[in-house]
């Protein structure tokens, strides 16, 4: 069998090709292959596979980290009962561009069955996590309002579309769809609930089974993203000769920034607050899309998923005002901005010396 993760973004996937990355070799000793073919160096997801079937992102396919054509021969000669690939991407994917993935195994001497498994969550929950992404990295600088305008218009919110377009060329009865919530997950957890895919026998943290890991690219509190959103706007919050100020303008820098300044909130206790961002109105519009998502994978899949049926089925608050870097005093602004770069600069440095 081989199963395609193809997502969400900001749905357990860092957590899930981590895990899958740290424990390569045990899990491949009991016959599941998370393969490197199709991996750039030193990268968790096969992005490169991704890459290569999508019309608009085959100028960053890299032929040297994997082809298509090389994954099919490395499954046939593997001779593992699963086999797992993994990357948000995928999701993108239109049916015809889909359909090469599938074609692709064609000329194999067994054609695998396959698993789609799709892992979404509450949608009010995605929207905020994806806008907290994109800020910590430097991606842009709106207000939240500003990107929930955005956002809401496009594909990555509509959940079916995205598992009718995979379904349409594997079928339904090959999708796997998930809610991230341990409500509704095999003990809670997204690892526990993939393995009891991928192989059932296995437990993770059993004598010479794969290890469990620590959840990855969890979210920052408000603080955290508002003072970095501050930072990149050009926002009046730094003296023009401070160095952080020019090194957010380099590109290289701006993962080891959004990367630290969560370290750094968490040390403050900034990111135990993840504030109040939605409007009641955008809550219950994120509400009604959900539900009309989980209504129409319902009619298709086997497996039905739960309804939400509370308002606040994701904990939202409705806020007093949008979350802005002015509503933390001054001075501990200063020191935050003060804090990240020594943390940032010794971290360049390195970079330099190696």
């Amino acid at each position: 069998m081989i199963i395609i993760h193809i997502g969400m973004g900001k749905c357990g996937s860092s957590t899930l090709q981590n895990f899958l990355c740290r424990n390569e070799d045990s899990l491949r000793a009991k016959g599941v292959d998370y393969p490197k073919v199709g991996r750039k160096p030193h990268h968790k997801s096969h992005h490169n596979i991704a890459n290569e079937i999508q019309d608009d992102r085959r100028d960053l396919f890299d032929p040297k980290s994997g082809a298509l054509s090389d994954l099919v021969r490395h499954y046939e000669t593997q001779g593992t009962r699963t086999t797992v690939l993994s990357s948000e991407m995928f999701k993108n994917a239109g049916v015809s561009e889909i359909t090469r993935l599938i074609d692709a195994f064609d000329v194999a001497v067994v054609r695998p069955d396959f698993a789609i498994v799709l892992v979404i969550r509450h949608l009010s929950e995605l929207v905020r996590s994806a806008y907290v992404k994109m800020v910590k990295y430097g991606k842009h600088v709106y207000d939240f309002d500003e990107y929930f305008s955005r956002i809401v218009q496009k594909d990555v919110t509509d959940y079916f579309e995205i598992g009718q377009r995979w379904a349409g060329v594997f079928g339904w009865p090959s999708m796997e769809v998930r809610l991230l919530h341990p409500r509704h997950l095999l003990n809670g957890d997204l690892l526990d609930d993939f393995m009891a895919l991928a192989a059932p026998d296995i437990r993770i943290g059993a004598p010479g089974g794969p290890e469990r890991t620590s959840p990855r690219n969890i979210s920052p509190g408000w603080k955290t993203v508002e003072a970095i959103r501050a930072l990149y706007s050009s926002a009046p919050v730094l003296a023009d000769n401070h160095p952080l100020a020019s090194a957010v303008q380099k590109r290289e820098s701006q993962k080891l920034i959004g990367e630290a300044a969560r370290k750094l909130g968490d040390l403050r206790g900034w990111n135990k607050d993840k504030g109040a961002y939605m409007t009641s109105e955008q809550a219950e519009f994120c509400l009604e899309k959900y539900r009309a998502a989980i209504t129409s994978f319902n009619r298709h899949l086997s497996r039905k998923l739960p309804l939400p049926n509370e308002f606040d089925a994701a904990g939202c608050r409705e806020r007093v005002r949008p979350p802005a870097a002015d509503m933390i005093p001054a001075s501990e602004l200063r020191e935050f901005y003060d804090d990240l770069w020594r943390d940032v600069s010794r971290k360049l440095e390195r970079r330099k010396s190696q």
